[in-house]
């Protein structure tokens, strides 16, 4: 089942709230909630809470589609090192 979280999310192709997931995967959020935790403390998935400062300051905020939607925490996949070095060395 965790694998089909992660699967379900890399489909997505952005941040899902526990509510999409568990419409998805057909799972009640309380049971999904622990499988999606323990993503996170694996190192799987990352949780984003939009209480941080980095929305705050974010220059995209009002038209962020997940801000909009009113949900408090949202978990997305990790970036690939890989895919950000090579991001990072097309500036050098």
């Amino acid at each position: 089942m965790l694998s089909a979280i992660l699967a379900t999310i890399r489909e997505a192709g952005r941040p899902l709230c526990l509510a999409d997931l568990s419409r998805e995967l057909g799972i009640d959020e309380p049971a999904l909630e622990g499988m999606v935790e323990t993503l996170v403390a694996r190192g799987r998935l990352r949780a984003i809470d939009f209480d941080d400062e980095g929305c705050t300051a974010c220059p995209v905020k009002g038209g962020c589609f997940i801000m909009n939607d009113g949900v408090a925490k949202t978990y997305a996949l990790p970036p690939d090192s890989a895919a950000v070095s090579r991001a990072l060395s097309a500036f050098r």
